[in-house]
């Protein structure tokens, strides 16, 4: 993490104090404070479908490969299993007509595509 001090400032022990990840990270929780978790989350999908129109499905389709791609860098075959077990037991905790309800219920959204 790199800090930043302003220069020349009677404030630079002040700012200097914080991160620019840590500035950056009290910006966005005022931001959601002010105009609330729907405007944002608005906010979000309308640049999401901004770039989808401009850049495709394909840029998509390539972010998430570079992130499994570093997952998969990072964690261990242990990780992995664990979380398949984790799933396992919810599975069993929940039951299959749990899967199945919401299975049928993603099947019936309007923003869902019909398959060719």
């Amino acid at each position: 993490m790199v800090k930043r001090e302003s220069e020349g400032s009677s404030e630079a022990g002040v700012r200097g104090s914080m991160t620019v990840a840590d500035a950056g990270r009290l910006g966005g929780r005022k931001l959601v404070e002010k105009y609330g978790k729907e405007h944002m989350a608005d906010l979000g999908r309308i640049s999401g479908n901004k770039l989808l129109k401009e850049r495709g499905p394909e840029y998509f389709s390539t972010l998430a490969q570079a992130g499994g791609a570093a997952n998969a860098a990072t964690h261990d075959h242990e990780y992995f299993s664990n979380l398949g077990r984790q799933g396992g037991e919810v599975m069993k905790a929940r039951g299959k007509e749990y899967f199945q309800r919401i299975g049928r219920l993603s099947a019936q959204s309007p923003k869902r595509k019909p398959q060719v």
